[in-house]
């Protein structure tokens, strides 16, 4: 792996020795990101068990820094030996944006402790009446989240990585947005301030922190996806109520900023965000360092990360979508579930992305006026709905459980997809396309395997009469792997197999992918059992996370 993105390797052959570029530079992380406390959604975010949970958090946050600093404290020495200047660090990662002349960029690329160097301005946004056949109304329906949401489910609390927001919008004026903030120009400061609380205001809307840098809106419709109000109509309300925090990753000029989106990772997980949704794309970059090293660290805190897989048809799936441990989302036309063929494909070891699809090109708030409406498309506008139904997911599967953790919630949301085993390397739309059930029974869990285990077997008991339909599906969380200081392939090949009454056994095998899903249609009652099976482990032991569902057949 080359260790300086291309583009920055560009300017290097066409550019003077001494222009001097704001970079991003990943060091190896040797320092392991502890789960995060839970928030208790049920409660205000200022309830005085939040405070606490906020204030635990804080302390694992100066605890992180207490030990990444001696890493820094070498770090500095090496980035100055190479008239770098430190412009910000981070708890999330070991990184830096830095400012450096780039006659000296390949010289630091070849520090042992150097995993990647790359521009900290990266790509834009990845974009995308009266036609009722577009409305979220019937995407909500389409995808199952209108029943949860008429659960009384709110979907938790969702932090929002985008291109800002229009908070005078009528749709999310006066709505649940908590928090606005603009982390490219200063407003993600740390520490946190009101870090366990909402915005305070007297006027009717929110203060906007900046704005929408989109023209277009990209992070309004986003938001409005997620938590719209019905100010224009329930037919263009959005998926959840949930609590919404809304961070600002992209400068002026409508491009995305590393530094800004790392720490707006950090701002989402201090703020125990459940749900994080990462509207960006870069296929050029690697998925070992800068943003997808802060979403898969987010994952470890203990937050679902919910991706944009990107529109670049041709260069394969962008970060942090590509990332080891989030949900990359592609998208389908809604209107006549047309499948879109958006940035798809394996990734450098061999994991399907996306992970799944969502409805895009529905209508929803736009920048161009606080009651203007757009059609906000691409995989950017179908990665609302997956994290919205993320986030109605987890509030279900909570109700009785003392905590979740996100791989289970994530199984959960492949099993809901329409496709199954096996998965190749044309597979270009994952699990398929989302659509939570109405009824019928679901199991979840967790188990561990290595190459000394020969199989786990997890049994569940049937009891509805009539014809069924039967899914199950696994799912894994892998991390980067080393030899040295150099980066290998680490992804580990489990097979599946769904076992029914009278010796039924459905085959989940395929050697790609980090999920594997079986199904099978007709009378179930009985007993079942899935298992799980090593076959060539690289990394171990591994966490398997497991879900199981029968619901009646169409």
């Amino acid at each position: 792996m080359d260790k300086i993105h291309p583009q920055l390797r560009q300017w290097m052959g066409t550019r003077s020795a001494t222009d001097v570029e704001e970079l991003f530079v990943s060091f190896r992380d040797t320092v392991l990101i502890p789960r995060f406390p839970k928030a208790d959604v049920t409660r205000p975010r200022n309830d005085p068990v939040n405070e606490q949970r906020v204030n635990q958090a804080k302390a694992l946050i100066e605890s992180l820094m207490v030990h990444r600093q001696a890493q820094y404290d070498v770090d500095s020495l090496v980035l100055a030996a190479h008239q770098a200047q430190i412009v910000q660090t981070y708890w999330i990662m070991q990184g830096a944006v830095v400012r450096m002349p780039l006659g000296r960029v390949d010289s630091l690329s070849r520090q042992s402790s150097v995993l990647y160097i790359r521009p900290n301005v990266g790509d834009g946004p990845p974009h995308h009446d009266a036609n009722d056949y577009n409305d979220p109304l019937a995407a909500r329906e389409s995808i199952g989240t209108k029943h949860y949401s008429d659960l009384g489910l709110r979907g938790g609390w969702i932090a929002l990585l985008d291109t800002g927001v229009r908070t005078s919008h009528t749709m999310l004026c006066s709505s649940t947005l908590c928090l606005v903030a603009n982390c490219e120009t200063g407003g993600c400061a740390t520490p946190y301030p009101n870090t366990s609380s909402c915005m305070t205001y007297t006027g009717p809307c929110p203060p906007d922190a900046g704005g929408d840098m989109d023209v277009s809106g990209h992070g309004t419709s986003s938001a409005a996806i997620l938590v719209g109000n019905a100010n224009l109509g329930d037919k263009l309300k959005g998926v959840t109520t949930a609590s919404l925090d809304c961070f600002t990753v992209y400068g002026s000029d409508n491009k995305v900023r590393v530094g800004a989106s790392v720490k707006g990772f950090e701002h989402a997980i201090a703020r125990l965000n459940q749900v994080i949704v990462a509207e960006m794309q870069d296929n050029t970059a690697t998925d070992i360092a800068d943003v997808s090293a802060a979403a898969g660290h987010a994952y470890q805190a203990g937050a679902m990360v919910i991706a944009a897989n990107g529109n670049y048809a041709y260069w394969g799936s962008g970060e942090p979508a590509r990332s080891r441990r989030a949900i990359g989302v592609g998208a389908y036309y809604f209107q006549g579930e047309i499948d879109l063929p958006y940035a798809w494909g394996l990734t450098i070891d061999e994991r399907v992305k996306p992970d799944l699809k969502a409805p895009t090109y529905t209508e929803t708030a736009s920048n161009g006026g606080d009651d203007r409406t757009q059609y906000f498309g691409g995989t950017s506008g179908a990665t609302p709905y997956a994290a919205g139904a993320a986030g109605l997911l987890r509030d279900w599967m909570i109700v009785g459980n003392s905590g979740m953790d996100p791989g289970q919630v994530y199984a959960h949301l492949l099993l809901s997809g329409d496709k199954s085993s096996p998965f190749d390397a044309t597979s270009s739309a994952g699990a398929g396309m989302i659509e939570l059930p109405e009824t019928g029974k679901s199991w979840w869990g967790k188990v561990w395997i290595s190459n000394n285990v020969e199989f786990v077997e997890i049994p569940a008991e049937i009891t509805d009469t009539g014809n069924m339909k039967v899914r199950a599906v696994i799912w894994w969380p892998e991390g980067p792997a080393f030899s040295g200081n150099m980066p290998i392939d680490g992804h580990n090949d489990i097979d599946f197999q769904l076992r029914g009454p009278g010796g039924l056994k459905v085959d989940a095998e395929s050697r790609v992918g980090v999920f594997e899903i079986a199904e099978w249609t007709g009378v179930a009652r009985g007993s079942w059992k899935l298992k799980v099976s090593p076959i060539t482990m690289r990394r171990q032991p591994q966490v398997v996370y497991w879900a199981f569902s029968a619901v009646p057949a169409p």
